[in-house]
């Protein structure tokens, strides 16, 4: 043998050699890896998937088991680019074909995964997942008629799989289809009683039909067995809402948001009841993270300034409208409500041309020039309010607060007739109007017509048992009648309401004391001094709520759980 011929075949057998050495190593790591991986060791699997990536660059199963891993850690496009060299290394794996469309998926790539997923099936057409997640891509797309066609196929593949009926009842809620969904998801729960989600879908069909009693049936369902599901906890909100039950839709909208804080319906919806039940500080509070939660959403900044202007913070409510109307130009509702924060800081200037604005793009907005009016009655330009109320009026006859408005401004200018007149209007579009019957015996009164005084002025009194001033009119009424006995009774009912708005003020006191005091850290101190706005007003559903707040930071969850019990059957009675 030559000794060139010597070194060859010694060459030879050392490459072999190394060759087997590599292979035995990368064997080793990939197993080493794989137990890893079943313990959820995801570091240590990806340290030996990489090593293994390293010395055997073309090991399709190497980079499949990396992209696994990495996409266990959320490093989608790493998982991206390892699997896509797998598929070229092994194109006819539909198991890698399926992969990549998984998490193509995942990354929120639709148009990219749905080749690979239609591969995977060309390749296996058995892979019930393929045709799961391309169902639920066609339904993202609305192309609704391939998504059922996709899960019918998986439901074909693996009757039994509560989660795929779950999905063909979701695409057929979409397309109204409610009897086949409510079906669907009815055999889900067969299949599956503890599916959250075909409780939550269940629940949010039944809402959708106005079956509320079912709703909230269902989400509860889901909620519990699923508490941190966001969107079902924030439905479940928007149901206990429609049953009147505010303190419980309010608990549901913060387990909302517990669960994902920047969940954007459950934020605007709950700083929304808490305006409406009148607890405006936490409303700002919620509204406030909502806008910076979601900055581009005009919505979330109009809400807020609706809010701080119901707060009297005219400023900061014009910045918040300023902020929706940079998102969106020339929203008629956004500059109406930026023209009423102008009207309450008293820049009557600014809130005239803003609905001056309005108006030559929107001439038939009722609203605008009631507005509108209003600010030119501000201004003292008497004659031309009255223009404007009058248009108001004839666009939108039903339109309460126009007639009342308009009524008034004729009384104040002695114009009692015509004041009379459009008082019984007002009345006549909202037949409960306490403050257009007060206002309408207060007109009949002057007018000396006292039985239609008296009237108006029980009848106020009957829709608002609290509204002092009527009762007050209403003994001068009766004393000019010969009623002193009635008249004395009236002083008393008045003299009685009066203390008991100076115990509101006093309350109101106590309680901004108290979330002073809660906010330093001092809870001790912020109990008490919610205890002492209870005493003043015990009938108030956001004093009992805060004092229940305090209550669970101190630990005292069955004093809690009475306070928002308290509170709950105040909010119902208003």
């Amino acid at each position: 043998m030559s000794r060139s011929h010597s070194f060859a075949v010694i060459c030879l057998g050392a490459a072999l050699c190394a060759a087997q050495s590599r292979s035995g190593s990368v064997e080793a790591l990939l197993d080493r890896a794989a137990t890893e991986t079943a313990h959820r060791d995801y570091a240590g699997a990806r340290t030996h998937f990489e090593q293994a990536v390293r010395l055997a660059p073309r090991n399709a199963e190497a980079r499949k088991g990396l992209a696994y891993v990495l996409t266990a850690q959320g490093d989608l496009p790493r998982a991206i680019q390892h699997l896509t060299v797998a598929a070229k290394l092994d194109p006819k794996s539909a198991e890698t074909q399926l992969m990549l469309g998984q998490v193509l998926e995942r990354d929120r790539k639709p148009t990219e995964a749905i080749p690979h997923l239609r591969r995977a099936l060309e390749l296996q057409p058995s892979l019930v997942e393929a045709h799961r997640i391309l169902g639920t891509l066609y339904a993202g797309d609305r192309q609704f008629a391939a998504a059922q066609e996709e899960l019918n196929a998986a439901i074909k593949l693996a009757p039994t799989r509560a989660d795929l009926h779950d999905a063909l009842g979701s695409v057929l809620a979409q397309q109204n289809q409610g009897v086949a969904a409510e079906a669907q998801f009815t055999e889900a729960l067969r299949l599956d009683p503890s599916l959250a989600s075909a409780h939550f879908h269940l629940g949010v069909l039944r809402l959708r039909q106005n079956e509320i009693a079912s709703a909230i049936s269902s989400l509860q369902q889901a909620v519990a067995i699923d508490p941190k599901h966001a969107d079902a906890q924030a439905f479940l909100g928007n149901a206990l809402e429609k049953t009147s039950e505010p303190q419980r839709a309010i608990s549901a909208y913060r387990a909302a948001l517990a669960a994902r804080p920047d969940h954007l319906d459950a934020g605007l919806r709950l700083g929304a009841l808490l305006l409406r039940t009148g607890d405006i500080d936490a409303s700002i509070t919620t509204l406030k993270q909502v806008a910076g939660a979601h900055p581009q959403v005009p919505e979330a900044h109009d809400n807020l300034g609706l809010a701080l202007l119901q707060s009297g913070d005219a400023p900061g409510a014009e910045e918040q409208f300023r902020a929706a109307l940079a998102l969106r130009p020339s929203d008629a509702a956004l500059e109406n409500n930026l023209g009423i924060a102008q009207l309450q800081r008293s820049d009557f200037e600014a809130a005239g041309k803003t609905f001056v604005n309005i108006l030559r793009d929107h001439p038939n907005d009722a609203q605008v020039h009631y507005n509108y009016g209003l600010t030119l009655k501000l201004r003292d330009q008497t004659d031309a309010a009255i223009e404007q109320f009058k248009t108001a009026a004839a666009l939108q006859p039903d339109m309460p607060d126009v007639h009342y408005t308009l009524g008034v401004t004729y009384w104040q200018l002695g114009r009692f007739d015509e004041a009379a007149a459009s008082l019984e209007r007002a009345i006549q579009a909202k037949p409960d109007y306490a403050e257009a019957y007060y206002t309408l015996g207060t007109v009949r009164k002057q007018q000396k017509q006292l039985e239609p005084a008296a009237a108006a002025l029980r009848r106020a009194i009957e829709l608002q048992p609290d509204f002092a001033g009527a009762h007050s009119t209403l003994a001068s009424v009766l004393r000019e009648q010969g009623d002193v006995e009635g008249a004395k009774q009236e002083v008393a009912r008045t003299a009685e309401l009066s203390k008991r708005a100076t115990d509101a003020q006093a309350a109101l006191f106590a309680l901004n004391s108290g979330k002073r005091f809660l906010n330093a850290g001092d809870i001790d101190a912020a109990i008490e001094r919610f205890q002492t706005a209870v005493k003043l007003a015990p009938n108030s559903a956001v004093i009992h709520s805060t004092l229940a707040t305090a209550l669970d930071r101190k630990g005292d969850s069955a004093g809690a759980a009475r306070e928002r019990a308290l509170a709950e059957r105040f909010t119902s009675r208003q």
